[in-house]
């Protein structure tokens, strides 16, 4: 992926979009790996912060999740 690429997102999924975004300081990290979202802080987040969403959307923000985890512990290990 290039920085110069466009993607297209449905409308319906740009909240999901939008809420991976804002989870960006809620992953918990073993050293050079990325773990994953840290469930419970993105609860207490989205409680705090009044945000409502659907299960949908819960589910589509796991799995954005789980595949930034995935890739960013890919690049992190590639490097050493």
């Amino acid at each position: 992926m290039r920085s110069d690429e466009r993607y297209e997102v449905l409308e319906e999924n740009w909240p999901i979009v939008e809420w991976f975004i804002e989870t960006e300081d809620l992953y918990l990290w073993n050293q050079n790996v990325c773990l994953g979202l840290d469930v419970k802080a993105v609860r207490d987040d989205a409680f705090m912060s009044g945000r409502e969403f659907t299960s949908q959307q819960y589910k589509g923000l796991r799995i954005m999740g789980r595949t930034f985890a995935d890739e960013i512990t890919k690049l992190c290990t590639m490097s050493k």
